[in-house]
């Protein structure tokens, strides 16, 4: 386990019969076929910041994909790809990356090699993630490629350097900490 604060033994008993009820993913297949999770939604914004002249840079951001029993692995597909179609520069991880155990990652580890190794990619680690095992999450997440920022700051590469990306920790159940994510630059 890592940073989350303590996490009740009847939250874990409760998620742990859960977990057993829905064991495999039986009942986000059935709810994906009945067309009971919703779709996948893409919104589009053009954001101007304060930057040189002839500056671009294409972001994505993806949060809270739930990967578990109750998540079918086709919506998650559908959303890496609708990333990958659109070749952002930078992707943004908003977290909560499973619901009841860390081992549901196995479920985002296909859909995050749809993205191209080479993009830049940054995490913050979510409430869920925290309660769960926020090290094997992070673990997982750094083999695909993605850098998680706890209170931390990075400056992107050349040409992006114009930009830092920060990553403040999960209000309610990590330790956030603006003077050490705002202040420091990796």
């Amino acid at each position: 386990m890592g940073r989350g604060k303590y996490y009740g033994w009847w939250r874990r008993a409760g998620e742990g019969l859960e977990a057993a009820f829905y064991q495999e993913t039986w009942a986000a297949r059935i709810a994906h076929a009945l067309k009971l999770q919703g779709g996948l939604h893409i919104d589009r914004r053009d954001f101007y910041l304060p930057v040189p002249e002839g500056f671009h840079c294409k972001l994505a951001f993806i949060s809270d994909l739930h990967a578990g029993p109750l998540t079918d692995v086709r919506l998650l597909e559908q959303a890496f790809a609708a990333i990958a179609d659109f070749a952002p520069d930078v992707i943004l991880f908003g977290g909560d990356f499973v619901s009841l155990h860390a081992r549901h990652m196995q479920h985002l580890m296909k859909p995050l090699a749809l993205l191209n190794p080479a993009t830049l990619k940054f995490a913050v680690m979510g409430n869920h993630d925290l309660w769960l095992d926020d090290v094997h999450i992070a673990n997982c997440l750094k083999a695909a490629g993605v850098e998680v920022l706890v209170n931390q700051n990075t400056r992107l590469p050349a040409p992006f350097d114009a930009i830092s990306i920060c990553g403040l920790d999960e209000p309610g159940v990590g330790m956030p900490d603006a003077d050490q994510t705002f202040c420091r630059s990796k």
